[in-house]
């Protein structure tokens, strides 16, 4: 008989109280960001998220409740227009901050008579980048937030939030005298009921990022004729089909492990700078939508060929691990394909059926 069990691991590249319900939001934390480095950053403090009710007699009920998260407006930068020093262009008054580079992850959540609910019954993703629009960090609560008569209820989340790494950091200093600037605005996360009706009142948190000055950087950046700093035009792109899946299905995968290669998987274009590619999971772990997990490291990651840094092969981790590095000389933009890309699983995996999912970043740097 065969007992084995098919295992699919996949990689894809302000206390208010409301009219309706009696539930209260409060919030704080997670309200400075400070980034000295081309691989981002993220914020040392949680942001703290609470839904709660003290009404001891009350008894409620909502289900596919949601949690969204809105920039107001913009995060934006307003000092520093009129003309750069040494470059000889016009400034923006204003800069604003790519919304689509701060992210937030849930870290954990603690709660009181609330059924202790979890990232996965909660169907929370493994993380939400921001947008110009409201985006939904808790997208549709699959357990409902229950309060029962004679008790007290609460739900407290707490939020990771982090800036992408990536050479649109240099961007973000264009036009800065001093190597460092300043970017801030409101943040508002409103809680919703299964109608779509806000129940209290939004937490809003006041963030403030501070880029700069970053490791890499001269101490006078230097700008092209448009005010951009030269290491711009870095950028890093797929070859080939990034997403890759494993099948645990036969006594030779669970006793040997698995492994693939993707060949020359990544492409850089790039003009008279040093850069390194680094790559890092943005999952806690390997995830299913039914709440089970393995651990990062039964995933290796080894390179090879044009551009490998030729080190052993490294463990999956949510800390970045160095892939490439090279120099490419000031003789005009040149575009690379890089060496080859091996994941391999670990035998013997101990896990429920189910099938496993990450999600893996890769971003080229300055150094």
């Amino acid at each position: 008989m065969n007992n084995y069990k098919t295992i699919i691991v996949a990689f894809f590249l302000l206390i208010v109280v409301s009219a309706k319900a009696q539930f209260t939001t409060i919030g704080w934390g997670g309200n400075y960001v400070d980034v000295k480095s081309y691989l981002g950053k993220r914020a040392v403090e949680h942001i703290v998220i609470v839904i709660r009710n003290y009404n001891w007699s009350e008894a409620l009920t909502i289900r596919n409740w949601k949690i969204s998260a809105e920039i107001i407006g913009s995060l934006y930068s307003p000092a520093q227009g009129g003309t750069s020093a040494g470059a000889g262009i016009d400034c923006p008054s204003l800069k604003h901050f790519p919304p689509d580079k701060i992210r937030l992850s849930l870290r954990r959540i603690v709660s009181e008579n609330a059924g202790n609910p979890t990232k996965a019954s909660l169907g929370i993703p493994n993380f939400t980048s921001l947008g110009i629009n409201p985006v939904f960090i808790v997208p549709n609560a699959l357990q409902p937030m229950v309060k029962k008569a004679n008790s007290n209820f609460v739900i407290t989340t707490y939020w990771d939030l982090e800036i992408a790494g990536g050479d649109y950091l240099g961007e973000m200093l264009k036009c800065s005298d001093y190597n460092a600037r300043r970017y801030e605005g409101d943040i508002k996360y409103t809680l919703f009921d299964d109608h779509n009706n806000q129940v209290g009142m939004p937490v809003i948190i006041h963030e403030m990022i501070d880029v700069g000055p970053l490791a890499g950087m001269s101490d006078v950046p230097s700008y092209d004729e448009s005010g951009t700093p030269i290491f711009e035009g870095l950028s890093l792109t797929f070859t080939t089909a990034p997403d890759v899946t494993f099948h645990f299905s036969n006594p030779e995968s669970y006793n040997s492990g698995q492994e693939t290669t993707l060949n020359s998987a990544l492409s850089i274009k790039a003009k008279g700078t040093a850069w390194a590619v680094y790559c890092k999971s943005l999952s806690p772990a390997l995830m299913s939508n039914t709440g089970n997990t393995l651990p990062l490291d039964i995933v290796t990651i080894s390179t090879s060929g044009e551009g490998s840094v030729g080190a052993s092969p490294q463990t999956l981790s949510t800390q970045e691990r160095l892939l490439f590095m090279g120099v490419v000389p000031d003789e005009g933009v040149v575009t690379r394909n890089l060496g080859n890309i091996t994941y391999r699983v670990s035998p013997s995996i101990n896990a429920v059926k189910d099938t496993y999912s990450a999600t893996i970043q890769y971003f080229i740097v300055p150094y």
